[in-house]
């Protein structure tokens, strides 16, 4: 069974950098980037979220394993990461309200996006058979 160590670890090793280089990057260090990758240790969203962006991925791909092309087919119930939440509004431009997604703060992203999630279930009930 893949794990968030694992997959730390796979990333990591494909992007040939060193426990120190990837802590350097997410500003842990290199002995805790170890203990994640044996599973000795439990991340912090925000920990996860620096180790995603310093191996150019995604915080649900560490936690879940999916690629962002299964992201894209699944909903989440809420945002909990700005960042994707940001990402998952840039994929349908249809949805923003703002011209560039990028001038929102992280805390209008996160509301935008979870506002969306909620607006998505109410419609689905008007269609339930």
């Amino acid at each position: 069974m893949s794990t968030i160590g694992k997959r730390i670890l796979k990333l990591r090793k494909q992007k040939k950098l060193s426990q120190e280089a990837l802590g350097k990057k997410a500003n842990v260090s290199d002995t805790y980037i170890g203990k994640l990758e044996k599973d000795k240790a439990n991340a912090t969203l925000k920990v996860l979220e620096d180790i995603a962006d310093a191996l150019e991925t995604t915080v649900n791909y560490l936690r879940y394993g999916e690629s962002p092309i299964e992201q894209l087919a699944v909903v989440p119930e809420t945002f909990l990461v700005a960042s994707e939440a940001k990402e998952y509004i840039k994929k349908h431009p249809w949805l923003m309200s703002k011209e560039n997604i990028d001038e929102m703060s992280d805390k209008e992203a996160l509301s935008f996006a979870n506002d969306l999630l909620s607006q998505m279930t109410w419609v689905s009930y008007k269609y339930k058979k």
